[in-house]
């Protein structure tokens, strides 16, 4: 049996890792879920509070509203996409230090079992590339969904606060 000591921790750090990422976008998922059921609620409790203060919906206040909600939702967003890229440079480096490790062997050992220990330490260290590569790509396909989603719920909401703001300011005007 080959020696993997080499990459144990290099493995461990890409799985923990990728737990991390696969947890936060199920997190994410649930939450850009529940806030595209009820995306302009928050909103739009907002603006009525100002309504019922008898001061106008503004743009600025459009759009201070719209700012503070898109951060909520972006929220986790970038953790993710962090992860999501850094597995890839783990693998990488398990790769390196694997390589580096089989090389190194290399020149202890009879030159008749180097063929042998060369193809035993490469396959050892693209494992570490693999798994990277493996646990990388999901988590940024997933990034990639939950920021598509966020946006389009973001503009759904910045469409219904645009159109409450014109009928309350229409009743403002009409109410004067």
């Amino acid at each position: 049996m080959s020696d993997l000591s080499h990459i144990n921790w290099i493995l461990a750090a890409i799985l923990g890792l990728s737990f991390m990422g696969w947890l936060t976008a199920c997190l994410k998922w649930f939450d850009v879920r529940d806030r595209l059921r009820e995306p302009f609620k928050r909103m739009a409790a907002g603006a009525r509070a100002r309504r019922t203060a008898g001061l106008a919906l503004t743009d600025r206040y459009r759009r201070d509203l719209i700012r503070r909600e898109a951060a909520d939702w972006h929220r986790g967003l970038a953790f993710l996409g962090t992860i999501g890229m850094s597995l890839p440079l783990l693998g990488l480096l398990g790769t390196v230090r694997g390589m580096m490790k089989t090389f190194a062997s290399l020149t202890e050992t009879e030159a008749t079992r180097s063929a042998t220990l060369l193809s035993g330490g490469i396959s050892e260290a693209l494992l570490t590339t693999q798994a990277g590569l493996i646990a990388a790509v999901p988590i940024l396909l997933l990034h990639g969904v939950l920021a598509a989603r966020i946006r389009r719920g973001i503009s759904h909401c910045a469409w219904r606060l645009k159109e409450l703001s014109d009928d309350v300011n229409t009743e403002t005007a009409d109410n004067v």
